[in-house]
């Protein structure tokens, strides 16, 4: 086995980084929803505690925006967080 057998046609499962904070993501592969192109902040996970401590699950989603962006000149559509857009990371198209 050489091990280019074990990838699913030549696809990476890491996503290519081109510029400094920017994740893009290799041809095929699945971009999750709620989650921060720049810092990759995701969904947190948990339970709802009610008085008599019966417990449901429960997630708490990040504020991310789509919007377009400027990446090496070029104006692309990402999935921004508001953090990420307070602190000055991107730069709107």
């Amino acid at each position: 086995m050489s091990g280019q057998e074990g990838r699913l046609f030549g696809v990476a499962s890491r996503p290519l980084i081109l510029c400094y904070h920017i994740r893009l993501y290799a041809k095929g592969e699945i971009k999750l929803s709620n989650v921060c192109d720049i810092c990759g902040k995701k969904p947190g996970f948990g339970f709802n505690v009610s008085h008599s401590h019966k417990k449901t699950k429960r997630r708490w989603t990040p504020n991310v925006h789509k919007m377009r962006v400027v990446v090496n000149g070029s104006p692309r559509t990402l999935s921004v967080c508001s953090k990420c857009l307070k602190a000055g990371k991107v730069t709107k198209a």
